[in-house]
């Protein structure tokens, strides 16, 4: 098991980031034999406005980057408002940390690959991000 920085902690503006970036992102990232499942913990303890919605477009691929598979997770932040039975309002407080598992079957296959697209929709916001293999 291993576990690495994804996004620094750090103010992101609006817009989408490719990993790997600019022209390497075509060909994805080798995902590393025996690896299974990874998972990502992202901080969002700083989104506080609703309108901050973040977005992981995962695409996998099992033949060298030949074809793509797509895998994806949202996490929304501010307060989640709802109500109750009665019609009563309910403010429920976003957690600090959202979790999001993605598995990589085939971990004996050397053609595995990966690629993200990262989406920030709304104010710029204080992010970081860490990944851990199993």
């Amino acid at each position: 098991m291993a576990s690495f920085d994804f996004l620094t902690n750090r103010k992101w503006q609006p817009g989408s980031y490719t990993f790997p970036s600019g022209g390497q992102f075509a060909a994805g990232l080798s995902i590393p034999l025996g690896i299974e499942y990874v998972k990502l913990t992202l901080d969002v303890t700083d989104m506080l406005d609703s309108a901050n919605v973040v977005m992981f477009a995962a695409e996998v691929s099992f033949d060298g980057g030949v074809t793509w598979r797509r895998e994806g997770a949202a996490f929304q932040g501010g307060p989640i408002r709802m109500t109750d039975l009665g019609g009563a309002p309910i403010i429920r407080t976003p957690p600090f940390v959202s979790y999001h598992e993605f598995h990589f079957p085939e971990p004996g296959n050397s053609n595995r690959r990966v690629r993200v697209t990262l989406t920030l929709i709304g104010p710029a916001t204080k992010l970081s991000s860490t990944v851990e293999t199993r």
